[in-house]
């Protein structure tokens, strides 16, 4: 629920991460969208990122890593790395392929490849 809310982002549609996993909303209404089962599971808190240009959801898990899904929920990729563990926030810059996490009041810049 909304009460449970820990970030949102939005690309038209209006994505809400909670402790469970994400719901979607569409023109104010709940819209399908299935969290991916996970061999770690969602440490239930964290940060979101997606925009109108982004083809993927961005997740910063609490616990050292992103979740990469695309915007019904499919898994795309997981991303994990010792730079994550301790990020505050994050944004990502999809056609560059790079993600940058706000850590202990350094700004660290990660490349990824899908």
């Amino acid at each position: 629920a909304i009460k449970d809310a820990q970030d949102v982002a939005v690309d038209g549609n209006v994505y809400v991460l909670t402790k469970t996993g994400i719901n979607k909303y569409n023109a104010g209404k709940p819209a399908a969208f299935t969290f991916p089962v996970l061999a770690e599971a969602f440490s239930g808190t964290g940060k979101l990122y997606t925009d109108a240009k982004s083809k993927n959801i961005y997740i910063l898990d609490s616990n050292g890593r992103i979740i990469i899904t695309d915007k019904t929920g499919k898994l795309t990729k997981i991303l994990q790395s010792s730079e994550l563990t301790g990020a505050s926030d994050f944004t990502v810059d999809e056609t560059n392929k790079t993600i940058f996490l706000l850590r202990s009041g350094s700004l660290l810049e990660l490349h990824y490849s899908l």
